[in-house]
């Protein structure tokens, strides 16, 4: 287990046996209110994305990030022709406002055919820069060039060399490392890595790669500016990862310390980023900024995310990789995101998005007066886009209220490097279903769904909170489905839907839902004995999977008694036992690319669902009516779904007017675009999701249009890979689709854990099915009692 997950582990430990010590003090109390002051630290804010130039035939390359220097921001890319193979550097020179003042292309001396730019530093008086570029001159060099920032043109082209005096052929990366440009190289003759660092146009240091026999990567450079030292993540040939600090004044590696698997959450310096003016800066994914203190080598928060209204997708990892401080000053602070746009799309190459947010200090907070709501963030995850969306646009409207970070559980985990993955247990400490009982709890509480919250000591009853224009705007059977003993503690904001997708034409119109036997038919029949959920780079294709997908967790634990014995679950085991493969052994386990191809093709597949285009991907054909069907079921109910997000209020919340009106804010969607594409997920509003279809639709079939006719694939690749056009009969489809989902699905992993561990008795024909219920009933009404 990770060091951090312990720490994080014990702490919420502590909190939840003082919540246990204290609930009985606490639970008549309600959460005292909080104003927002005058003096509280506010940033405004300023966001918007870099528009990159380029024809339909231009393949897009960004190698660079955007550079910030007295007010300016300047953003470098190159383009590459496809049919005429012409390259060209650009440079897009921003205002703080995101107004683009110039739109140049830089231009070099005729004998220097520059193809991709990897660097570009201004100098302080905004007048010229230094740029790393990659030459082609009958073969590769990396240069430097000084840059006018007012026409483009470039000057003093110089090949970069190593300590030998040897040009540098092929560039990596290149990254700013306070006064440095860090970068990596790749030796021709042995493929290993090089790392240089230089000053201007000058060497200043060549690392000493020997002690590292067969460098393969480096990553994340940072730089001390106190200690003059560097750190770097590297790899070598044979996969092993190390941590590095490096001497800059001598180029040799001081400490090499191995990074084993499971301690990638370890906090070392290379977690920091050294800006322009020589801190070392860290982001989370809840928007907090943090410094590290080279005098009491610690770190602070410099920045929280309730001086300001973040937009939280923007820091989630999944979406963009590569978030970046360009400049940090206490009246100042400019970040730098560049990943997708986060819709999923036929685009094979030019998909990175980059946008940037300015922050300014104010005087004085404008928020003054407004009531605070507190509400909570996910630890393991990040917003959606569309309650990101939400948040920013109720702050920047609303006169009464002001939405905040729970004060309580305020920090993210890192931004920039994907999720590490996280204990169960901290998830489930998370939730901290005590601590709502308490004065000091959110007033929203988001992704609640637990068993142990769901009671009126703990969660507001919802069912009357919603404005009756609200709830006409909604799916109504979303929220019947999501109702816990006929009461509404959550409400499921994006959805994940689970279901089937077949041929119309192999299972009726107008079907919703198959029993056990007209599935079982359907398999040999129409399928020719192949499984819906066994197809290329599935994972489903197992007896713990098809189990699940049928069963009815919430309603087994619901109410006073856990009873699992149900036809449903005695039919699903029992087709289980005779029709899947063992469950898995590691969920994850590489499967060899001539094996995938050698699994079936069937025209309907098992799919968990989170936009439409997920859908568009695996419907069989274009021409083909694809329905979304419950999977086997004893009555044949429709598909089912859970919550990507849900939201809840806390029985104890002083707020509890504002959470009224946020929620009705949220779920109302006016918020949302109805002319430019702003969400992917699914949500339960009806006008949000007809709009965003349609929307989401035309600019998938544009890019699908685009790859077909330039692509880097061809045609019968594409299509192998799923894509095809979303035509009208799918949209429709998907829509009238949301109409039939008819059951919740709730996900608790050790609930799971205990199904399939007394389930496998029963396949291996040691127990009889009553057995196994009555064993399953014994142990998740402990581990329900448990956990209240």
């Amino acid at each position: 287990m990770k060091k951090s997950v312990r720490i994080v582990s014990a702490v919420l430990s502590m909190f939840l046996v003082s919540g246990m010590m204290t609930a009985c003090n606490k639970s008549s109390k309600t959460k005292k209110s909080i104003t927002v002051a005058k003096d509280d630290p506010w940033f405004d804010s300023s966001r918007f994305t870099l528009s990159m130039e380029k024809s339909d035939k231009d393949m897009l390359m960004i190698d660079s990030s955007p550079e910030y220097c007295n007010g300016k921001i300047y953003s470098t890319y190159s383009t590459y022709d496809l049919a005429t193979y012409d390259e060209k550097v650009k440079l897009d020179v921003y205002t703080e406002d995101g107004t683009k003042e110039k739109a140049l292309e830089m231009t070099f001396p005729e004998n220097v055919r520059v193809q991709e730019i990897y660097s570009l530093i201004p100098n302080e008086d905004g007048k010229t820069a230094i740029a790393l570029v990659s030459v082609f001159n009958g073969g590769n060099e990396a240069c430097f060039a000084t840059v006018d920032l007012e026409t483009g043109k470039a000057s003093d082209v110089t090949p970069m060399q190593d300590k030998n005096g040897k040009k540098i052929e092929i560039i990596s990366s290149a990254s700013r490392v306070g006064d440095y440009i860090a970068v990596q190289s790749v030796k021709m003759e042995t493929g290993d890595s090089q790392l240089f660092f230089y000053k201007g146009k000058d060497l200043f240091c060549e690392m000493d790669m020997t002690t590292l026999s067969g460098s393969g990567y480096i990553d994340a450079v940072s730089y001390n500016e106190k200690t003059k030292k560097a750190y770097a993540n590297v790899s070598n040939m044979k996969g092993e990862k190390y941590f590095c600090e490096m001497d800059l004044a001598s180029g040799k590696f001081t400490k090499t310390t191995p990074i084993v698997s499971g301690d990638e959450n370890e906090d070392h310096l290379t977690d920091y980023q050294c800006t322009g003016q020589g801190d070392l800066l860290r982001v989370d994914t809840l928007g907090n900024i943090f410094k590290f203190n080279a005098e009491t080598n610690a770190e602070e928060k410099v920045l929280d995310n309730n001086w300001y209204s973040p937009y939280f997708y923007d820091f989630n990892p999944d979406k963009n990789p590569e978030i970046c401080v360009l400049h940090y000053s206490d009246e100042k602070i400019v970040l730098y995101f560049h990943g997708t746009d986060g819709f999923p799309t036929a685009r094979v190459a030019d998909s990175d998005v980059c946008s940037v947010l300015v922050l300014t200090r104010t005087q004085t907070n404008p928020h003054e007066g407004k009531k605070v709501i507190e509400i909570s963030a996910p630890l393991d995850g990040s917003f959606s886009d569309y309650l990101s969306s939400a948040i920013v646009s109720f702050n920047e409207t609303d006169p009464e209220y002001l939405i905040r970070i729970w004060s309580k559980y305020n920090n993210g985990i890192k931004a920039g490097r994907g999720f590490p993955m996280l204990d169960p247990q901290i998830e489930r400490a998370y939730t901290l279903v005590r601590e709502l009982e308490g004065s000091d709890c959110p007033d929203i509480v988001v992704n609640m769904d637990k068993k142990e919250a769901m009671n009126d000591k703990t969660l507001l009853d919802m069912s009357a909170f919603l404005d009756e224009s609200v709830k006409q705007e909604l799916f109504d059977n979303i929220l019947q489905a999501s109702k816990v003993d006929g009461k509404l503690y959550f409400i499921p904001v994006t959805l994940e839907v689970e279901g089937l997708i077949v041929k119309e034409e192999d299972v009726g119109k107008d079907k919703t839902g198959m029993t056990f036997e007209e599935y079982g038919n359907y398999v040999e029949n129409a399928l020719s004995g192949a499984q819906p959920y066994d197809y290329p780079e599935s994972r489903y294709n197992y007896r713990d999977v098809f189990l699940m997908s049928c069963i009815d967790m919430k309603s087994a634990v619901e109410g006073e008694k856990v009873d699992f014995d149900s036809e449903q679950f005695r039919k699903a085991a029992e087709y289980a036992k005779g029709n899947f493969a063992e469950n898995r052994g590691n969920p994850d386990e590489y499967i060899p690319f001539a094996e995938e191809e050698q699994r079936p093709r069937p025209d309907g597949r098992y799919v968990h669902m989170t936009n439409f285009i997920n859908y568009v991907m695996n419907c069989s054909g274009e021409q083909d009516a694809c329905s979304v069907i419950g999977t086997p079921s004893v009555t044949g109910q429709g598909p089912r779904f859970t919550a990507q997000e849900s939201i809840s209020v806390a029985a104890k919340s002083g707020q509890q007017e504002g959470c009224k009106k946020f929620i009705n804010y949220l779920l109302g969607g006016k918020f949302i675009s109805k002319e430019e594409l702003s969400i992917s997920s699914v949500c339960i509003n009806k006008d949000a999701m007809k709009s965003e279809i349609s929307l989401i639709s035309k600019y998938y079939n544009e890019i699908y249009e685009y790859e077909m006719e330039y692509g880097l694939f061809n045609k019968s690749q594409l299509k192998t890979m799923g894509y095809k056009e979303a035509t009208e009969t799918m949209q429709q489809k998907f829509y009238d689709m949301l109409s039939t989902l008819s059951v919740y699905y709730m996900d608790d992993k050790e609930i799971k854990n205990i199904i399939n561990e007394e389930l496998a008795a029963y396949y291996s024909g040691d127990k009889s099915i009553d057995d196994v219920i009555r064993f399953i009933n014994d142990r998740v009404t402990k581990y329900v009692n448990e956990a209240r």
